[in-house]
């Protein structure tokens, strides 16, 4: 099964932290899960050729545009 990452959803996590009330109410809602790294950043999970991979925000929109 494949998840879709919006650039809408990821675009929202960008300059926030993983503890900001907007992330916890709405990661509830999102396709993929999202987790806390270093100094409390988001981190968007995504299974890649079997494995898991976490990413900050600023990787899968980097993606998106390549």
């Amino acid at each position: 099964m494949r998840l879709l990452i919006t650039f809408a959803d990821a675009k929202r996590l960008i300059g926030r932290k993983y503890s900001d009330p907007v992330i916890q109410k709405e990661k509830m809602l999102w396709p993929f899960k999202v987790v806390a790294g270093i100094n409390d950043k988001p981190m968007i999970i995504v299974k890649y050729k079997g494995q898991e991979k976490h990413l900050c925000v600023e990787e899968v929109s980097s993606m998106v545009f390549t």
